[in-house]
């Protein structure tokens, strides 16, 4: 924290909702210093969800700091007040068109955004899975497989690997075609992609032969992940790279 922004601890008091619904309401153009002596006051203990409307009003703005803190004020707020929340929704559907990734959600082509939003994903999971799958943030996830972009199909791989751990479901499986799409990006992330050890389906053992040499290639951080790798690697190593493969089955052995 700043000293700028630490003056606000020492100097708000309990009390002062009157005062913070005035500033908030106030001709003012930066309210930037009055939300943040409202978040806290909030920080402190006091109830100041009775300024929910003129928090709203203040999220009609491009600074993204002022938004993050309005934010901040919405999330925790919003449960307890369902029925004021809904004045933000158009916001928010204007916020999810905004030309500023950092405002920008999953929708976005923009990397930036799709690296960060899968692990939001991930983390929603945890708290509503019935939410991810009927909104169809899941399938939205398991789509961004296809980007090229090496730190976007890193965090996917990890995203996808995190609800798997939280799933009687199958969730992340490798087939031919996740294979060939993960490898397009493997020289920038093949670290996290494999260390995930995703699960590896049937439809591995009848891999494409070129999808295969790609595979072959990167044999000895696959060796390094799986304890026994897929049939079709090993069938495959006998008749072309007799010798790699022996030394991997003896890998896959330990």
């Amino acid at each position: 924290m700043s000293s700028h922004d630490s003056k606000y601890f020492s100097t708000t008091k309990k009390g002062e909702i009157p005062e913070l619904k005035e500033e908030l309401n106030s001709q003012y153009k930066d309210k930037r210093k009055d939300v943040k002596k409202m978040i806290v006051v909030m920080a402190v203990g006091k109830n100041v969800s009775s300024l929910f409307t003129d928090v709203v009003n203040c999220m009609q703005t491009e600074n993204v700091e002022l938004k993050k803190l309005v934010y901040l004020y919405l999330i925790n707020y919003a449960k307890s007040q369902p029925d004021l929340a809904i004045l933000a929704i158009n916001t928010f559907v204007k916020d999810s068109q905004d030309p500023n990734p950092l405002i920008r959600d999953l929708v976005d082509d923009n990397p930036y955004v799709c690296k960060t939003t899968t692990i939001c994903v991930a983390k929603l999971y945890e708290i509503n899975i019935e939410l991810v799958e009927d909104r169809g943030f899941l399938n939205a996830l398991k789509g961004l497989i296809s980007e090229n972009n090496p730190l976007v199909a890193a965090n996917v791989v990890t995203a996808l690997t995190k609800i798997q751990e939280s799933s009687s479901k199958p969730i992340f499986e490798i087939t031919s075609h996740t294979l060939s799409k993960l490898l397009t990006a493997l020289n920038e992330s093949k670290d996290v992609v494999l260390a995930e050890k995703p699960v590896i389906s049937d439809d591995s053992n009848q891999l494409d032969p070129t999808l295969l040499e790609k595979l072959l290639s990167n044999i000895a951080t696959l060796s390094s992940v799986y304890h026994k790798p897929p049939e079709a690697f090993i069938t495959h190593g006998k008749t072309t790279q007799k010798t790699e493969d022996e030394e991997y089955a003896d890998a896959g052995e330990l």
